[in-house]
Formats: structure tokens, C-alpha cells, sequence
């Protein structure tokens, strides 16, 4: 079960009170997503979900109700031995953090809530100011921040609450601020294992150009254009790792290259440096 957020789809405003209000809405739908893919197996339709379950004017709770509702639901399809409910002979795949990897089979040992938050910093980046904190601190804006980790972190203990957490995000500011009540996170930024996962390798990149383009030469002359302007991407700090390819620019040019082949093959087509050359990493 995929918990989702993303945090730069709150509505941008000067005003903290009303940005914190934004906020709540967002996680509000969020919850309201998630009522919905998932609405069948919590035993509720998704009208009574909605309506019992989510408070309007208080995310935190909503939160917390969603995830206890959940852990409920699992108990009792662990322990209730009700073999007609959905869950109770799920086959498929086991859990591997937020990856699916083919298995032993996916059982209600192994059901639990995965919350992925992405771009997690993007709503306070919008405020916090590095000289300047005590506005933001102070902002119901930033205590329903700090609620909502706090209230993850409460949940993450629960027998079949929340089992992992992924958070992407750019700014170590505020993981500092805004987590300080999600603790038991770790930063893996710069880890070896998973330094690809910001960009695409050289196989992946290969790949969809040997799909594309007709001869082993314009496979050769279209990477080595991407080599140069949109690889070279580092995200491993201790070690050496294979460079990734800038993704954005990446995919722009192989959709290029199928729309518009003799284009991107001409001369006189100019290759997008924005993302590239001028913030690559090394």
C-alpha cells in the first residue's frame, strides 16, 4: 500500500497562515487518494471512508486515523483468519523497501503502509530564509510540518502501520527544520547503492537509442553527443560510481531524435545545455 505526497503541489502564497492551510488541503487529498486505490480492502466504501475518516480541518488527525485504520484492517486479516477478505491470499511479490522484487509471495506479514514524500522541501523552501528563521519557525506553516513527521514517526512503530518511508528532497536546511521530529530517518543522498537512481546509466540510455535510430552509427553519434553535454553526473560522495546521464535532458533529445530524426541529426540543431554543461556535478 503506496502512501503519496507531493509537496510541490501546494499553492505558493506570502501569506504563512494561508500556506499552512494549502498544505493541509494537499495532505488532506493525498489521504483522499490513497481512500481511493485502496477503499476495497479496508472493508468501507470510499464515501464512508471520506467522511468518517478524514477531518477537514485537521490533516494531522486525518493522518494518523488513516494509518491506524489501516493497521487495524491488517490485524484482523492476520489474526481474524477471515479468508474471504481481499487481502487474505494476496500472491505476487515481497517487499523490498519501496522496490517490487519477484519473491515468496506478498502476505499480510508483509502488507504494510510504504509513504513516499516527494520533493518534500519544496512548500518551505518557499519561506524559510537561512539569515532570517524566526518567521518561519514561528508559523502554523511549519508546526503542521513538523506534526506531519512527528505523526509519521508515532506511526512507523505500529504492527501494520507504516513500514517504509522514502523522502526526496534537495535541501538539507530543511531536513534539518522540518524533520527534526522524524528522527529516525537516514540520509542517503550519497550512498554507492543507490547513486543511480537520480539519472539515467549508459545501458539505459544505449538502450532506447538502439530502438530508435536505424545503424549502429547513429547510435555511436547520439551517445557520443549525450556523453558529452548530459553525462558526467556524480551522486556518491566517497566513492566512485558510474556517472549518470541527466534525465530531463536526456529524455528531450531521444524524443527529439524519434519526432524529428534528421533534425537532431543536422548540424544546425541546437542541443539543450540548460540542464547540462553548466550545474553538472563531478
Amino acid at each position: 500500500m503506496i502512501l503519496k505526497f507531493n509537496f510541490s503541489a501546494v499553492n505558493r502564497t506570502r501569506d504563512l497562515n494561508k500556506a499552512a492551510q494549502g498544505l493541509a488541503v494537499s495532505i488532506i487529498r493525498n489521504l483522499k487518494g490513497f481512500y481511493g486505490d485502496y477503499y476495497s480492502y479496508l472493508g468501507e466504501s470510499l464515501g464512508q471512508l471520506i467522511s468518517e475518516r478524514i477531518d477537514q480541518g485537521d490533516a494531522i488527525n486525518s493522518l494518523a486515523n488513516l494509518v491506524q485504520l489501516v493497521n487495524r484492517t491488517l490485524w484482523e486479516v492476520k489474526n481474524g483468519g477471515d479468508k474471504k477478505h481481499p487481502l487474505a491470499n494476496v500472491k505476487g511479490v515481497s517487499h523490498a523497501y519501496i522496490l517490487h522484487v519477484p519473491g515468496q509471495g506478498w502476505h499480510a506479514d508483509h502488507l504494510k503502509i510504504y509513504l513516499l514524500a516527494d520533493e518534500y522541501d519544496a512548500f518551505s523552501n518557499e519561506y524559510i530564509d537561512p539569515h532570517n528563521s524566526q518567521p518561519w519557525a514561528e508559523s502554523d506553516a511549519s508546526s503542521l510540518v513538523k506534526d506531519f513527521w512527528a505523526t509519521v514517526k508515532d506511526n512507523v512503530g505500529l504492527p501494520y502501520g507504516i513500514q517504509k518511508c522514502f523522502i526526496t528532497g534537495i535541501s538539507p536546511l530543511s531536513l534539518a527544520d522540518n524533520t527534526s521530529g522524524f528522527n529516525i530517518a537516514v540520509n542517503m543522498s550519497f550512498k554507492k547503492e543507490v547513486a543511480g537512481l537520480c539519472g539515467l546509466s549508459r545501458a539505459d540510455v544505449e538502450g532506447a537509442l538502439e530502438r530508435i535510430c536505424k545503424s549502429k552509427a547513429d547510435v555511436e553519434r547520439h551517445l557520443d553527443r549525450l556523453t558529452r553535454y548530459a553525462n558526467g553526473y556524480h551522486f556518491c560522495r566517497y566513492e566512485k560510481s558510474e556517472p549518470v546521464f541527466n534525465t530531463d535532458t536526456s529524455l528531450e533529445y531521444l524524443q527529439a531524435s524519434f519526432r524529428h530524426p534528421r533534425l537532431v541529426s543536422s548540424a544546425r540543431h541546437q542541443f539543450s545545455t540548460t540542464n547540462c554543461d553548466c550545474d553538472r556535478l563531478s
